[in-house]
């Protein structure tokens, strides 16, 4: 067979089943994977992101979305060279990743067509099904079935550990400038780590969060894992909070309990990675029992200069 991943979540599955060798592109986010970063790219950004801030993608991507646009530009000349048996998309938000609407003009062109695998999972449940369709596709149900059991016993031996700890009041921040909150499976990874995020509803939407509530609210740790952004990058985004009236004030800012994280290596992507992140989570909110986590999983927002 021979695919065309559009999500790094579809890769990360194909990976992890041992059919990472019927690949044959990716998509421009798929980079970040080093086991296929070798493959021809079949897609890019419209824009710049390492030249723009985040409000600024914020406010390009609102505006490109409302006239009508995409942020995606497509190969279409590569894809037709690739000759691909299975395109795997995702239609769960519009600006994460390529969806069927941004190719759904050139499909017909393609020759042979290729079938269109769309993963839309919203939760937890709904990201192991997603895994057992793209299994369904490669390698039969039994391999899907093997891999969903394996995250599965280790996201029950992390809420193991941590169940006897007292469950810890988080907020996990998606975007610094508008603040977002978390969506989808996040509120479930992070109930099965020992915590409970009062303002993200588990399989909803990330959503604006106005920056009062959020200090009302006044959170015991908060967990950064921005859209999109390693951590580094992420990092240098999160440093803007400082700049909200009281945020240093907050419990969180003040106990040094402001971590940030690789958003698209562990929370942004419904695959397996899912497992590390509640185990990630797990280290944040109950190091005693967890060990806390490595630098390379997650660091300290550090004060700003004079401060």
């Amino acid at each position: 067979m021979r695919i065309v991943s559009f999500l790094p979540t579809a890769t990360e599955i194909l990976l992890a089943l041992g059919a990472g060798h019927e690949l044959v592109g990716i998509s421009h986010e798929n980079r970040a994977i080093a086991a296929v970063r070798h493959l021809p790219v079949v897609s890019e950004l419209t824009y710049d992101d390492a030249a723009l801030t985040g409000e600024q993608i914020d406010e390009l991507v609102t505006r490109t979305y409302a006239g009508g646009g995409s942020i995606y530009r497509i190969n279409e000349p590569l894809l037709r060279e690739l000759q691909p048996d299975l395109l795997i998309v995702q239609e769960l938000c519009s600006v994460c990743a390529v969806t069927p609407n941004d190719f759904q003009a050139m499909l017909s062109r393609l020759q042979p067509q290729p079938r269109v695998l769309s993963l839309k999972a919203a939760t937890l449940t709904e990201a192991f099904e997603d895994m057992r369709r793209v299994a369904w596709e490669v390698r039969g149900v039994a391999g899907g079935e093997r891999l969903v059991a394996r995250l599965q016993a280790r996201m029950d031996a992390t809420a193991t550990l941590v169940a006897r700890e007292r469950t810890r009041r988080v907020f996990c921040l998606e975007w610094p400038r508008p603040l977002y909150n978390s969506g989808h499976w996040v509120p479930e990874l992070v109930a099965l780590a020992g915590g409970r995020d009062e303002l993200a509803a588990a399989g909803a939407k990330s959503v604006p969060i106005a920056w009062e509530k959020l200090r009302a609210y006044d959170p015991e740790i908060i967990v950064a894992m921005v859209c999109g952004f390693p951590r580094d990058r992420a990092l240098r985004e999160v440093e803007t909070l400082w700049a909200y009236p009281g945020f240093a004030e907050l419990r969180a800012v003040r106990q040094g309990n402001v971590w940030v994280t690789d958003g698209p290596r562990y929370f942004n992507q419904a695959g397996p990675a899912l497992a590390d992140a509640v185990a990630l989570l797990g280290k944040i909110f109950h190091p005693e029992r967890a060990g806390g986590p490595q630098e390379k999983e997650a660091v300290r927002l550090p004060a700003p200069p004079g401060r």
